[in-house]
């Protein structure tokens, strides 16, 4: 046994006397400094409080941030492919919180990217492989009606009114039984052909209304005040209008939570209580997630999904299929 082993050993067993720990084997002395040192380094290990996240998303920027557990550098890599992470921005400060903002991106691109973050003491830490993707660069096109709102359909307690725009707009309908439209009905789903259904009216009585539509650059466009009268709460209809004022709408774009590299969570919100499902896969709509009960809001679990793989699906309301298709991509195992 060396002499600074001896020296290192004597002066521990000095020390754990001193604090009132009667140890007569440095043998064991040296077990409990490698159980503390053990103990020190766990909980001292670095890591993110806060896994890195996506912000702001434009054509040709995003904004990632993160939290770790201790002060730190942080480097950004990305790039096109995952596998190649070439480009790096840096946050060169000791924090706990950080934030990175990247410029210059190309839009409609998928981007992939990981954090490395350094503390003090030169300890080096990665976080896994995610991904964004940039907006599409679209034309500003200020809106105008390619079909002036009209009305559609109509019984003694709602309506379906209906028009188009030129660009894909966000709408809102202000209506009620005075000019003063105390009333209104969004639809936020950037639409260029609408139907939109008010419900809930009185019988026989005049109402005003007025679309409002706004495209992605929040240029607006209202339509003139226009009026419909509701029909006498005993008037009869053919069984094909009373089952139209029904049809299943969403009245949001589908939300996506609790994305991982093999599940998502799909929230839909319907215009009237309805049955849903999901039609969902890779390269054909083979697959199918239910939520049968009758409601307007459904959360609806896809699990067993592959990792970083781009899935198509497509909503289903009580049998129908509804018009649009939307994409998803996992996360990277």
């Amino acid at each position: 046994m060396n002499r600074t082993n001896i020296l290192s050993k004597c002066l521990l067993w000095n020390v754990l006397r001193i604090y009132g720990f009667q140890i007569r084997s440095p043998g064991l002395a040296l077990a409990i400094l490698a159980m503390t040192i053990g103990f020190v380094i766990t909980a001292s290990a670095l890591d993110f409080t806060t896994a890195p996240t996506v912000g702001t998303v434009s054509t040709n920027s995003v904004s990632i941030e993160w939290v770790t557990d201790e002060n730190s550098k942080g480097a950004l890599l990305y790039g096109t492919q995952s596998g190649s992470l070439q480009e790096m921005s840096y946050s060169p400060n000791h924090y706990r919180f950080h934030r990175i903002s990247l410029s210059g991106l190309l839009p409609n691109t998928t981007y992939y990217f990981k954090v490395r973050i350094k503390n003090e003491k030169g300890k080096t830490f990665y976080s896994r492989v995610s991904s964004f993707k940039t907006h599409l660069q679209i034309e500003s096109l200020k809106p105008r009606f390619k079909q002036h709102p009209q009305v559609n359909s109509i019984e003694a307690s709602a309506v379906w009114l209906e028009w188009k725009t030129n660009v894909p707009c966000q709408s809102t309908v202000y209506y009620g039984k005075t000019k003063g439209l105390l009333q209104k009905q969004e639809l936020l789903i950037p639409k260029e052909d609408v139907r939109l259904l008010l419900s809930d009216l009185e019988p026989a009585q005049l109402y005003f209304f007025q679309i409002h539509v706004k495209n992605a650059y929040d240029e607006a466009l209202d339509s003139k005040l226009l009026t419909f009268r509701t029909k006498p709460k005993d008037s009869k209809f053919p069984l094909s209008d009373k089952m139209s004022l029904q049809e299943p709408v969403l009245k949001y774009a589908p939300v996506l939570s609790s994305l991982s590299e093999s599940r998502i969570v799909i929230e839909i919100v319907l215009n009237r209580p309805h049955s849903a499902h999901i039609l969902y896969g890779v390269n054909e709509l083979n697959l199918h997630a239910d939520s049968p009960d009758m409601k307007e809001l459904h959360r609806i679990l896809l699990k067993d999904l592959k990792p970083n793989t781009v899935y198509t699906y497509r909503i289903r309301v009580s049998g129908k299929n509804l018009p649009e298709t939307y994409q998803f991509k996992t996360l990277w195992l």
